[in-house]
């Protein structure tokens, strides 16, 4: 039998988190490695990114503003939180190196 564990994750809106059930994989803008996603469409996402490199979400489509969260994947704690426009494709730069999970969530 296999194992696995979660961070403690605390702080997340809990329409994420039971939204999180019916999210469907979808690529990213710019499809770089080690980057992947899970969305609600334009309501939320759930984002693994293991690369060096930003994330480009492509919120053309969905107008308005959203909260984005980044966790540390070892801890769970939040290293940043800002908010973010939609109407374009975003740019969601690294906050650190290592892996990192971005909660974004429509306001």
């Amino acid at each position: 039998m296999a194992g696995g564990s979660l961070s403690n994750v605390n702080d997340i809106d809990k329409t994420v988190l039971s939204a999180a059930s019916s999210m469907k994989p979808f690529l990213l803008a710019g499809k770089s490695a080690k980057q992947y996603g899970l969305e609600n469409a334009g309501k939320a996402y759930i984002l693994y990114n293991a690369s060096p490199n930003a994330i480009d979400l492509d919120l053309s489509k969905n107008t308005g503003k959203f909260n984005v969260k980044v966790l540390n994947t070892r801890n769970g704690k939040v290293l940043k939180e800002e908010k973010i426009n939609g109407g374009a494709i975003v740019k969601l730069n690294k906050v650190a190196a290592g892996d990192e999970v971005l909660i974004i969530n429509k306001i």
